[in-house]
């Protein structure tokens, strides 16, 4: 199981190597399924993989907290990003799919 805490402390840019590495994993997942066919770990990918955005947008949002334009701009590009998420996350859950990832503690 993924240890959330393997986050703390990191940076933006450590963050960002980290999501590379997750999507590169997810698009490894893919190529190896046959087509219709889920695979559990693609799942909880995607959530290691909100779970490292969610950190860089808390980072994000300190550092461009002097730049009103810049914060709305980033606001605006998770509020699309938030949405994304959900519907897939929904479609997850309406599966009975459940995810073997601790939930998310409130920030």
């Amino acid at each position: 199981m993924f240890d959330e805490k393997m986050l703390d402390g990191l940076s933006v840019s450590q963050l960002s190597r980290a999501l590379v590495f997750v999507q590169s994993q997810i698009e490894g997942l893919e190529a190896e399924l046959p087509e219709g066919e889920d695979d559990p770990r693609i799942d909880k990918l995607y959530e290691l993989g909100n779970r490292i955005i969610r950190r860089m947008d808390v980072l994000i949002r300190e550092d461009m907290r002097n730049d009103p334009r810049a914060l709305d701009q980033w606001a605006e590009a998770m509020r699309g990003y938030e949405v994304d998420y959900d519907k897939y996350s929904d479609a997850i859950l309406s599966d009975d799919t459940l995810l073997d990832i601790d939930p998310p503690e409130s920030t």
